[in-house]
């Protein structure tokens, strides 16, 4: 890479990376919809697919809308830093906990919400529900 690198500044061309080198690439996410999975347990796994970058994270029970654990992504320069794979109450690298969280109990029914933030040139950022799944530890 460096020789073809090399070999462009001597041709005079230029070239640019899609992303900066610091910026974690994630897959594409068309219509910013995914699927949410939940592996068992009462600290489960939530991965969804395709496994494009989210900005937030919320647990709620299923009957209230208070939430039980809500993650945020970390300002950076990807607006869905949040990557698939996230354990319950283990805040992930990219995230931060701004609430929770609480225990789940057996026999209770949970919601998970994940969320991304969309930018568009010449308009306003805003967030948006990309999917949620019911379970039970």
């Amino acid at each position: 890479m460096r020789l073809i690198a090399a070999a462009l500044l001597i041709a005079g061309n230029e070239f640019y990376c899609a992303t900066s080198p610091t910026v974690v690439a994630f897959g594409f996410c068309p219509d910013n919809n995914v699927t949410v999975h939940v592996a068992p347990g009462y600290s489960p796994v939530f991965s969804w697919s395709p496994s494009c970058g989210i900005s937030a994270l919320t647990v709620f029970t299923e009957a209230d809308v208070n939430a039980l654990w809500t993650v945020y992504g970390n300002a950076s320069a990807n607006d869905n830093p949040i990557e698939s794979g996230v354990r319950y109450g283990q805040t992930p690298a990219s995230g931060r906990t701004v609430a929770g969280p609480l225990q789940l109990e057996r026999g209770v029914t949970y919601r998970v919400q994940v969320r991304r933030l969309i930018c568009e040139r010449g308009s306003p950022c805003y967030v948006m529900a990309a999917g949620e799944t019911r379970f039970q530890p």
